[in-house]
Formats: structure tokens, C-alpha cells, sequence
């Protein structure tokens, strides 16, 4: 799983459980209703705790959103460095090997 679905999935949690928790503490926090006045305020004020909601979930989405992107931008930079980093080694190793067999030649040369 990649690191951007794992956080996908941590904040998606994350979200749910905020949103399930408020939803339970607003409806225990309240003394019961007349039937007749639940059902006025369930339309009056379900349609301002969906969007509220809904809200909240588009926000933590965009949230979400920029994450990813950022998360893809960093493993593309990673794996740059990483080659670049392989590919310099690679030259270093090259221009070493050279050095040395430079520093042979001369070497041999004096002593003959």
C-alpha cells in the first residue's frame, strides 16, 4: 500500500470518527423532545448539520487531496535523488579507477 493511500485511509478514519462522534454527543447532550417538535427541528436543523457536514467532509477531502499530491511529488523526488545518487557513485568509482591507474603508471615508470 503506498504511502498516499495509507494516509487517505488514516484521515478518512479520522474524519468518520469526528463526524460519528459529534453526531452522538449533539443527539446525547439534548433532553428527549415532544414528537411533534423533533420532527420541525430534524428538517430545520438535519439540513444545517448535513451541510455543516458535508462542509467538513469537502474540506478534509481537499485536505486529503493536496496530501497525496504532495506525497506523490516527494516518492518522484526520491526516486530522482535516488538515481542521480547511483549514477555519480557510478562516475566517482570510474574516476577513482582511473586515478589509480595513473598513479600505477607513473609509479612503474619510475622504477624503470
Amino acid at each position: 500500500m503506498s504511502r498516499g493511500m495509507r494516509s487517505a485511509g488514516v484521515l478518512g478514519v479520522s474524519v468518520v470518527t469526528i463526524l460519528l462522534a459529534g453526531a452522538t454527543g449533539a443527539s446525547s447532550a439534548e433532553a428527549p423532545e415532544p414528537v411533534a417538535q423533533q420532527k420541525g427541528a430534524a428538517s430545520e436543523g438535519g439540513v444545517g448539520e448535513f451541510t455543516r457536514t458535508g462542509s467538513q467532509l469537502k474540506e478534509a477531502q481537499g485536505q486529503l487531496d493536496v496530501a497525496d499530491a504532495r506525497a506523490r511529488e516527494l516518492e518522484a523526488q526520491t526516486e530522482k535523488l535516488s538515481k542521480d545518487l547511483g549514477e555519480q557513485q557510478e562516475a566517482a568509482k570510474d574516476s577513482q579507477a582511473r586515478y589509480e591507474e595513473r598513479v600505477l603508471g607513473l609509479h612503474t615508470k619510475e622504477r624503470t
